[in-house]
């Protein structure tokens, strides 16, 4: 299967009309509804005669599988996920609404991640014709929860075992499809609360503020330098993302809190690097003359990386090569994705997707139309000649 195939007008007509339909189906996360698109996806698949199977941890929260080639014994994962984060603010579309507008396609979650899932459909529908000569089982998914956690997505199907593969390709990482990410640094979402002494505006000699005593902390935890990266991580990062003291003018706090956001490399251990914060946050609460700093890890996921010279690396990097005509750059991440996950179980997994990381998140999210189109010529190459080894 050495010819390369070029989505038609048609298939690119019908790419757009799913996307529409996709972002039309709001899946903000919190509360993420992914049943509705997951409506979208089931209608599509029995139009073309895919059957498919749904998995909720919870009502609402809607996994869609489908698969081509079952009679194959091994198996390769393609999925991307059905939620989207919220809007916010300062858009000047209807960000539930696609729009096409010199060249770019715009609306909440065309480039994260329903621009990609509109593409796998599209696959699906050009696979099936040559589903007899696949070189393996295609198991595609629509799958939820990925911008909270996973815990109604991917984690909760590879719990069930609901998916099993031996690789898989998780399109969420975007690269402007030149780009090959083998390897996530961990993530952990830490909770501090640092104490002071509650008392009356108008005598803080008598009281502590736990504003300043958060502050001395979180100046300190900003003049932390690591040193320790791989070929592809940089070193740890830590961003303060919230900080909440305080109730009215007149009350001096005694207590305040602050959310960090760590991201790492394998070679950096998480016990580590909260020895480190810890270490801080014992001398801030001595110098104040106030009770121990608490910690509490509200999230963590590990890092991940799959090793270079894997042949789901190579043949993702041909398969690039083939389409745009150049060679794409092999790198890690700062972010965390699902393919975290199936790394973790032993799976060897690649991302690799249109539009720029930038993008994602951001009021007036959008992606070259072409850059998607391209994506999915990529997909389908590699999925029609890919041997697992």
């Amino acid at each position: 299967m050495n010819k390369i195939h070029k989505l038609s007008l048609a298939d690119r007509k019908l790419m757009l009309e799913l996307l529409n339909k996709l972002i039309k189906a709001d899946t903000t996360n919190p509360p993420g509804n992914e049943y509705r698109v997951a409506e979208v996806v089931a209608s599509f698949l029995k139009c073309i005669g895919i059957p498919f199977f749904r998995h909720a941890k919870k009502p609402g929260r809607t996994n869609i599988l489908w698969n081509l080639a079952a009679h194959k014994r091994k198996e390769i994962l393609v999925a991307a996920h059905s939620d989207t984060v919220p809007p916010g603010d300062d858009w000047k579309t209807d960000p539930f609404e696609l729009v096409k507008r010199k060249g770019e396609l715009i609306g909440r979650g065309v480039v994260d991640n329903k621009g990609v899932l509109a593409a796998l459909l599209v696959a699906t529908k050009i696979l099936k014709k040559i589903e007899k000569d696949l070189p393996c089982r295609i198991v595609f998914g629509s799958v939820a929860d990925e911008e909270a956690g996973s815990e109604f997505g991917m984690k909760y199907l590879l719990k069930k075992k609901y998916v099993k593969p031996d690789l898989s390709v998780i399109p969420d990482v975007c690269g402007e499809n030149r780009l090959v990410m083998i390897a996530e640094k961990g993530l952990i979402n830490l909770k501090v609360t640092a104490h002071g002494l509650q008392g009356h505006g108008s005598m803080p000699e008598k009281s502590i503020n736990a504003i300043y005593v958060m502050d001395d902390f979180l100046h300190s935890v900003r003049k932390l330098k690591f040193t320790k990266k791989t070929k592809t991580l940089n070193p740890v990062t830590i961003s303060i993302g919230a900080v909440h003291a305080g109730t009215v003018a007149n009350i001096i706090p005694g207590k305040a809190e602050s959310l960090l956001d760590i991201r790492r490399p394998p070679n950096e251990a998480a016990e580590d690097i909260l020895k480190k914060l810890k270490k801080i946050a014992t001398r801030v609460a001595k110098k104040w003359k106030t009770k121990s700093f608490d910690f509490k890890i509200i999230h963590q996921a590990p890092p991940s990386e799959t090793d270079e010279k894997h042949y789901i690396v190579s043949s993702t990097v041909d398969s690039i090569k083939k389409i745009t005509k150049k060679k794409p750059k092999i790198v890690g991440i700062p972010a965390f994705t699902v393919a975290g996950f199936l790394r973790a179980e032993g799976v060897p997994t690649v991302s690799f997707a249109p539009g720029e990381l930038s993008e994602c998140h951001r009021s007036n999210e959008h992606m070259p139309e072409k850059q998607l189109y391209e994506f999915a010529e990529i997909l389908i190459e590699l999925l029609k000649n890919i041997e697992l080894q």
